[in-house]
């Protein structure tokens, strides 16, 4: 075979591969559909374990709940008379946001298991203070229109109180106010306690446990809301409408505090009628138990690297063969790509059972040890095959770097993938794609001396 035949169909070789790098992107599909899969089904589990706890919960800040009555005249005709009557009939109640609330949550965490999946779950002890301003009421009353403190109450709105563990207890000064379950206002899950015009309403205290699963919403009312929530969760997530003011998070647990003002909240004092608890929960904010331990999607992203490790696993093994007996065949390029193809599902059954970090280093190793003993015994590169094991710890090593800090995920991977191509390009340098460009023609020749006049008259 001649030299330009070699080197042109090393180029073809070469085409080969990238082509089969592109066609593994099929299996590596079928992986990510895998991972799917099992991440769907744990969070069926999540969300029927944390329905049986509680649930994520949202607790709303109490409001007053005062009926008002309408006075009515109707008059009806009887022959040439007319006769008028009165009755009486319900008008849109008044409903009073607290001047202020003081609200405070410590919650104790712990995983609940069900099969092979992990659920963090919460009991939460809360204590809250507020109080109302019932001046200026009168004012929002129509002609006829009268209030029934009689029939006043304070309402609670919690979003599944089925989570509530222990008696809750509803103080104004020191009387205890009788709790009953329910929500008069809405139908939303809550309690509720009736109260009479003699009740104070400036200072009210309430406490109770609360259970609940994935998160602790507070709903904010009213004129001041100041929340603090504490817990031993060491990884936790604030999220809504509002950002703590301050917030420490330590190995031990976190702590966080809101501070909301009224003009923040676009909700007046006194409400009147149906009250919109959907607007209201726009405000709502708190805490999330984040879970790190959520291998699916650690699993996903490397799965989404999977192209990149088999392209440079493929550029190793392209630019090692040249010194080899013979050339790599497609179908060990292919047996190649579908080894690194194993490893992710490899890492997500062993994921489950011993965790992510053990099953990534039992994967990683049992891919390399195989790969490097095909390199030795089918691709015979020799003592070349501890060149394809360190490019392969190397990128090994980078995955589990980007999987760990999302923070630098992109710059490491951008990082790794321009030094392969530039450290591909630096030893091609001198490859010629299209074989030894042919030697120029030579000149042509000169025409031949005349022929002597002796010779063309003997011709």
């Amino acid at each position: 075979m001649s030299e330009q035949s070699f080197l042109f169909d090393r180029a073809t070789r070469f085409a080969i591969m990238v082509g089969l790098g592109v066609l593994m992107v099929v299996p590596l599909i079928f992986v990510g559909l895998v991972v799917e899969k099992r991440a769907d089904y744990q969070k069926e589990t999540l969300a029927q374990v944390s329905q049986q706890w509680g649930g994520a919960q949202s607790v709303t800040a109490p409001v007053l709940v005062i009926p008002v009555d309408r006075e009515v005249v109707e008059e009806k005709k009887e022959g040439e008379k007319t006769v008028r009557s009165t009755r009486t009939e319900a008008a849109p109640p008044l409903i009073v946001l607290p001047q202020f609330l003081k609200a405070s949550a410590k919650l104790r965490a712990e995983l609940r298991s069900r099969g092979i999946y992990e659920v963090p779950v919460y009991s939460a002890d809360l204590d809250l203070a507020f109080g109302f301003d019932t001046s200026g009421i009168a004012e929002r009353l129509g002609k006829k229109e009268t209030l029934r403190w009689d029939r006043a109450r304070i309402e609670l709105h919690i979003a599944n109180a089925r989570g509530l563990r222990s008696k809750v207890v509803l103080k104004s000064g020191a009387k205890v106010l009788d709790l009953e379950p329910g929500s008069l206002l809405a139908r939303v899950s809550g309690v509720h306690a009736a109260i009479d015009s003699t009740t104070p309403l400036d200072a009210l205290a309430m406490n109770f446990t609360l259970n609940g699963a994935q998160n602790l919403m507070i709903v904010p009312a009213g004129r001041q809301t100041d929340v603090t929530i504490t817990g031993d969760w060491p990884h936790p997530s604030f999220t809504g409408a509002f950002l703590p003011n301050e917030r420490e998070v330590g190995e031990d647990g976190f702590s966080a505090r809101w501070s909301i003002p009224h003009l923040a909240l676009d909700l007046p004092r006194i409400l009147r009628g149906e009250v919109d608890f959907r607007a209201a929960e726009r405000n709502r904010f708190g805490v999330e138990l984040y879970n790190p331990v959520d291998f699916y999607q650690k699993v996903s992203r490397a799965a989404q690297y999977g192209i990149l490790f088999i392209a440079l696993t493929f550029l190793t093994v392209f630019l090692t063969e040249g010194l080899a007996p013979l050339p790599v065949h497609p179908a060990q390029y292919v047996l190649i790509g579908i080894a690194q193809c194993v490893f992710f599902l490899l890492l997500l059954s062993l994921a489950e059972q011993i965790g992510f970090t053990p099953a990534y280093a039992l994967a990683a190793l049992a891919t390399i040890a195989l790969l490097a003993y095909y390199a030795a015994a089918s691709l015979k590169l020799g003592r070349r095959s501890w060149l394809l094991v360190s490019v392969l710890v190397l990128l090994y090593a980078t995955l589990y770097f980007i999987l760990q800090s999302t923070q630098y995920a992109l710059l490491a991977g951008s990082i790794l993938a321009f030094a392969a191509v530039a450290l591909t390009m630096v030893l091609t340098r001198n490859e010629r794609w299209f074989g030894e460009r042919s030697s120029p023609p030579s000149a042509a020749e000169p025409p031949p001396p005349p022929m002597p006049e002796e010779a063309r008259s003997d011709a």
